[in-house]
């Protein structure tokens, strides 16, 4: 499959054949609208001086770690299934 880009003008769509197709061979044309608003940046644009450094570090350390509730009371209910599991399971 070959991809294209090309640019409305007119109102037509004008578009080069790609090599092979012969005159009248029938094609399925998707029209996709480029987005025109950039998202984001490219490795170029990246920062790594030492005042970006320091917001990023500034920034790392502003995250709040993840509270994951009551640890101990998950591993004494999972210590005893583990325990009810061996002692029920037949052999």
């Amino acid at each position: 499959m070959n991809t294209t880009e090309t640019t409305i003008q007119n109102g037509r769509v004008d578009v080069a054949a790609p090599p092979g197709l012969a005159d009248g061979t029938k094609v399925l044309v998707d029209v996709t609208p480029l987005p025109s608003v950039k998202i984001g940046i490219d490795e170029s644009e990246w920062r790594d001086d030492a005042e970006a450094l320091a917001d990023w570090q500034a920034w790392l350390k502003s995250i709040e770690p993840i509270e994951w509730g009551a640890s101990d009371q998950f591993d004494e209910e999972f210590r005893r299934f583990n325990i009810e599991a061996v002692l029920t399971h037949p052999t």
